[in-house]
């Protein structure tokens, strides 16, 4: 798949809109790769990660587990 699917609900068209939004802002459109929670690229992700939380930030966990509430509003 070399393109995101334009599906027809609110969550495609706010992901669509995001990726859109990012790659605007650049003279060439960086690709995106989506990792699924449950996919074989997910260690290679993980593996890469840096603990880079300071005074006032979240850590990498604590933004994934907000990002997980948000979504689920």
């Amino acid at each position: 798949m070399t393109e995101l699917p334009e599906l027809e609900n609110p969550e495609s068209e706010r992901l669509r809109t995001f990726v859109h939004f990012l790659n605007g802002r650049k003279p060439y459109p960086a690709p995106v790769r989506l990792v699924r929670e449950d996919g074989k690229s997910r260690h290679l992700f993980t593996e890469r990660l840096i603990e880079d939380r300071c005074e006032g930030a979240f850590s990498y966990f604590e933004f994934l587990q907000h990002l997980k509430q948000q979504i689920k509003k």
